[in-house]
């Protein structure tokens, strides 16, 4: 299932980059260049593009925002969400 762009940040250091879901999951990345081929790119292909994540096993909430003033792109992953019955 695709994201919505709005779900994504981007992380990089001026030598490679990577484009990073509302879930913490690395959806394309280009390594160990930006010139080089896609390592992760399930952002263009979400079955057989691939993608790194490490996330809460279950549902959860998360929230993704840029440290203020900085490029810094903080993803938190909060506590467990539990069911009502």
């Amino acid at each position: 299932m695709y994201k919505r762009i709005n779900d994504y940040g981007i992380i990089g250091n001026l030598g490679s980059s990577a484009i990073v879901g509302l879930d913490g999951s690395i959806d394309w990345a280009c390594l160990p260049h930006l010139d080089s081929p896609a390592v992760f790119f399930s952002i263009l292909d979400d079955k057989k593009g691939g993608l790194f994540q490490i996330a809460p096993v279950g549902k959860y909430d998360s929230v993704q925002s840029y440290k203020k003033h900085t490029a810094v792109l903080e993803t938190t992953l909060p506590q467990r969400v539990e069911r009502s019955s």
